[in-house]
């Protein structure tokens, strides 16, 4: 059994309530409590930690906060990178001059070739109409995945192509060649479906984009002072602000940057919660089965001892545990101490 993991709290729980099989409480039941017990512990004492990216866009001040954001602490310029996938029909749509045999069936591209024009060996997809995320995009690398064994032609084109490859297969890792241009389409080629209908199920279409290794930390301000701190009005960014579910990017961004967000999340998984906080659940359990009894005096009590244990938690976690690293004493010179020139 892993380490304090829902199994083991939902075990502890029945012990405690001398309950060893579903009379009252189903397993469903507890299992539920325990995901309470989890949400509530992570927005107490902001203990479920994570970091997300976000990629600026020009003349861009405010972007959404990251999924289920309780609170930001710190934010960093630069990462991001890596196998980046744009895939779906919010990035792709069928390609007009080339057929109706390439569709999106709500998870894939479905490619029906040996159907439709261009002889029918040739199905494409090209970025959808309105979509910006081709615009300007350089990444080095590209990969398909699909479910057809055979090898093709495949290849995406921008005046120059960006690749050509005629014998690609799901998942090689293509380098591309970016100065023609915006990617305009993407092409599966198949001389064998001039005799059978050859059907490819692609099912991921990634780029690897290289990442930015020029970190610099960013400084929390108030949005009160935008365009009162003594910087340039657009640039690389520098300070950030989180306010009303938003993150602020100052100067106003006169590029696509990657700042790494660090916050404090809500999460209903007992095991996204650091091993020390998984026990609290056992006592909010408690309560919520006493007070499903109607034995008030019990939920009290049991609530009571989850609460003061809970609530001391709170100040190592979150912005308390950076804001005493951050404080100005602890920048300050101790007397008798020397620095270097």
């Amino acid at each position: 059994m892993a380490l304090l993991d829902a199994a083991y709290i939902l075990a502890a729980v029945r012990v405690l309530l001398n309950e060893y099989s579903s009379v009252k409480w189903t397993d469903n039941h507890l299992n539920k409590w325990v995901q309470e017990a989890a949400m509530d512990i992570s927005i107490k004492t902001l203990g479920y930690e994570d970091s997300d990216d976000i990629t600026t866009a020009a003349n861009t001040l405010e972007y959404s906060e990251p999924s289920g954001c309780i609170k930001v602490h710190s934010c960093v310029k630069g990462g991001g990178g890596g196998w980046i996938a744009h895939f779906d029909d919010d990035d792709w749509e069928e390609h007009p001059a080339v057929g109706a045999s390439a569709a999106w069936d709500g998870v894939k591209w479905v490619f029906t070739l040996g159907t439709g024009a261009m002889p029918g060996i040739t199905q494409a997809i090209t970025p959808k109409s309105g979509a910006t995320w081709h615009v300007g995009y350089q990444p080095t690398q590209i990969r398909i995945t699909w479910n057809h064994g055979s090898k093709t032609q495949m290849y995406t084109y921008a005046w120059p192509a960006w690749f050509s490859d005629a014998t690609y297969e799901t998942g090689d890792e293509v380098n591309l060649d970016t100065s023609g241009g915006d990617i305009t389409r993407l092409w599966i080629t198949d001389i064998n479906a001039m005799g059978s209908q050859q059907v490819y199920n692609v099912t991921n279409i990634e780029f690897y984009e290289t990442p930015d290794t020029d970190y610099k930390g960013l400084s929390r301000i108030h949005p009160r002072l935008v365009q009162h701190v003594a910087d340039n009005e657009s640039g690389e960014p520098i300070h950030y602000y989180h306010h009303h579910n938003k993150v602020g990017i100052w100067p106003l961004p006169d590029d696509i940057y990657t700042v790494k967000v660090y916050s404090s999340k809500v999460t209903d998984d007992i095991t996204a919660l650091p091993s020390e906080l998984r026990l609290l659940a056992i006592p909010y359990c408690l309560a919520m089965a006493r007070l499903s009894e109607g034995w008030e005096d019990d939920f009290e009590m049991f609530i009571t001892m989850y609460l003061n244990s809970l609530m001391p938690h709170r100040v190592d976690r979150g912005q308390y545990k950076l804001n005493t690293i951050d404080a100005r004493d602890k920048f300050r010179i101790p007397e008798g101490k020397v620095v270097n020139a």
